[in-house]
């Protein structure tokens, strides 16, 4: 473990360092001082250790020496911490010192805040990025051009927030023996009891902190509407205020929201200090992996998601377009499906538009977008009952004597399906996001069926087979689920994340994804059951017979209760063809059974008929308590 210090005056040198050092020496841990300066050169490094002589042209360093020199008289040779020196040149100065970070195991960064007018200074910019960049504890300091080193009276504005308890922790351990922390709560004076509630707030946030005993500690309710107004006016008496950093994460609001601009705009004053807790691990592997991702799959131009949104976006809305093609292809997909036509149900898949939403619905979970989230479930939501609907009224209007096995495919789907729907999502959001790949996307569109099942579900419901209805909806439902995720993930794999890392934004969309896994694992439970049944009893049948009618007949035979196909042979070696179909039941099935299979073989009448024989095993599981 280690405090990293930045500093890139002497006056930061002073107030920092001092602050580090004490740190250190009470964390028992190690001290790292770096100087960064931008250079268009080869990175370089010059570097001092704790005894070495720092030439006096090291304004910054020189000052960093002086200070823990004056320090170092204060602790007993045992308690002296490690101490490092270091000046980096570098035109890449945030992934070099996010590099010495990680390799001495960086526990606290300090770094220099510059004041308004150096605001847009590279030194100012990379104390602002590598406030939001790194995992450790931070603090970003705004010192006095002379300030000093060590404070007699300290001021903690809490509220109760964990960046707080973190800023009265830090006062802790900068404070000297005849230092007075006042921890301060401004209350809104809107209730009789106000000051009570303050007081309560202190006492929790004073508990949390767990300060050691010794401390000089006085606690301050302050009544005012603004917190703001009630800081600066207690931070005139004060000479160094340490805030907990806004959860809102966002920089500039830390700063310039939580105290008022022209306390910080003063070169006299307090000096200030914000505080913004390490990250917790969850947040660290995640960084970590977007990392790695970075470096793996080759992340999108700016230009290039500006499109993407664009295009998204747009496509995502209900409309009369949308409307028209999900009307038009669910009527090809229903007459396909009737006329048991492969290649028209194909077709109808290249004209069907569901998939602009679920990706715009995936592009928006990453984004924690809930404008086009809203906008994209709509969509889902319209574009599936109006499928339906239209599937209802196709075999009302052209009436069928039984389900075709296009439609019967559609209604037992397996595990195999969701896998599908994931990689279909990854697929098309992959081409969709990159333009020269949009060759693939009809390819994509035909592995993620969406609107024949809807077709299908449509057609079933109106002919009153409930199972294949159940199960066409299923399959709908399971590729929605799955490609929304497959699509999120290859979004965010493309670089697309939300900038609201801590915000409510991010924490809903977080929720939404956790609750679209949750529900992908339940679907997965009777998927899965399918896929084992069929690889545990595959269905023996004879190469003479046609996929669609082994399909009719499973069907059919599915309809009575505990009942399955094993096996299927077409036999000719008699007077006349015999279909005999061999089935798994707990019970004898009637004769309807048989006539229902033999209207499947014989659908003409006046032909040469087929016969057909039913064989019957009985199957009898035990009970297992």
């Amino acid at each position: 473990m280690s405090v990293v210090v930045l500093i890139s005056s002497p006056a930061d040198a002073r107030a920092l360092v001092s602050w580090g050092w004490t740190v250190a020496v009470k964390r028992k841990c190690k001290l790292l001082v770096i100087e960064p300066l931008i250079s268009r050169a080869e990175p370089q490094v010059l570097e001092f250790l704790l005894d070495d002589e720092v030439p006096e042209e090291e304004k910054a360093l020189a000052a960093a020496a002086e200070t823990i020199a004056e320090l170092r008289g204060t602790v007993e040779a045992e308690e002296t911490p490690w101490v490092k020196l270091k000046k980096i040149r570098s035109n890449d100065l945030k992934a070099e010192v996010l590099k010495e970070i990680s390799d001495i195991n960086g526990q606290l960064l300090m770094a220099a805040k510059q004041r308004k007018s150096s605001s847009g200074s590279p030194k100012s910019e990379l104390a602002r990025s590598l406030f939001d960049a790194v995992s450790c504890q931070v603090v970003l300091a705004r010192v006095g051009e002379n300030g000093p080193p060590i404070h007699k009276k300290i001021l903690v504005p809490v509220s109760g927030g964990k960046h707080a308890i973190e800023a009265l922790k830090l006062a802790d351990e900068i404070s000297t023996e005849n230092c007075i922390v006042t921890v301060l709560y401004v209350e809104p004076p809107v209730v009789q009891d106000a000051e009570e509630v303050g007081q309560n707030v202190l006492k929790a946030s004073i508990e949390k902190a767990n300060v050691s005993e010794g401390l000089k500690l006085t606690a301050k309710v302050v009544l005012e509407n603004r917190a703001e107004t009630g800081i600066a006016n207690e931070a005139k008496e004060h000479d160094l205020v340490i805030l907990g950093a806004s959860e809102k994460g966002a920089l500039r609001r830390q700063l310039f929201g939580t105290v008022p601009d022209r306390l910080l705009s003063e070169r006299e004053g307090a000096a200030i200090a914000v505080v913004r807790a390490a990250r917790p691990i969850g947040d660290r592997i995640r960084r970590k992996v977007e990392h790695w991702l970075d470096l793996t799959v080759p992340q999108l131009a700016r230009q290039d998601r500006i499109e993407l949104i664009d295009n998204l976006q747009g496509g995502s809305r209900w409309n009369f377009d949308f409307m028209a093609l999900i009307g038009l292809s669910t009527a090809i997909a229903g007459l396909g499906l009737l006329q048991n036509s492969t290649a028209v149900v194909i077709g109808a898949m290249l004209v069907a538009p569901l998939m602009t939403p679920l990706l715009g619905a995936g592009l928006a979970l990453v984004q924690a977008n809930q404008p086009l989230l809203l906008a994209a479930s709509r969509s889902i939501l319209f574009g599936f009952f109006f499928a339906l609907f239209i599937g209802v009224c196709l075999v009302t209007v052209i009436p069928i004597p039984e389900i075709t096995s296009e439609i019967s495919a559609r209604g037992s789907p397996s595990l195999l399906d969701m896998l599908i729907g994931f990689l279909s999502g990854i697929a098309a959001a992959y081409c969709v996001a990159r333009p020269n790949l949009s060759a693939a996307l009809p390819g994509v569109a035909i592995a993620a069926a969406l609107v024949p099942p809807i077709a299908s579900t449509g057609i079933a419901l109106g002919m009153g087979e409930a199972s294949v209805a159940q199960g066409a909806a299923l399959l709908f439902g399971t590729n929605v689920v799955a490609i929304i995720l497959g699509a999120s993930l290859s979004f965010y794999a493309g670089g697309i994340r939300s900038r609201r890392s801590n915000g409510e934004g991010s924490r809903w969309a977080g929720r939404t994804i956790l609750s679209l896994v949750i529900l992908s694992v339940v679907l997965a439970v009777p998927l899965a059951s399918v896929l084992i049944s069929k690889l545990t009893h595959p269905m023996k049948v004879s190469p003479n017979l046609s996929t669609q009618l082994v399909q009719q007949i499973e069907t059919e035979i599915k309809k009575f209760s505990g009942a399955r196909v094993s096996k299927i042979d077409y036999l000719t070696g008699g007077r006349r063809a015999l279909v005999r179909v061999k089935v798994e039941s707990a019970e004898q099935l009637p004769q309807a059974a048989l006539a229902a299979v033999e209207r499947i073989v014989n659908p003409e009448p006046d032909a040469t008929r087929t016969a057909v024989r039913l064989e019957t095993t009985l199957v009898l599981d035990s009970q297992q308590n």
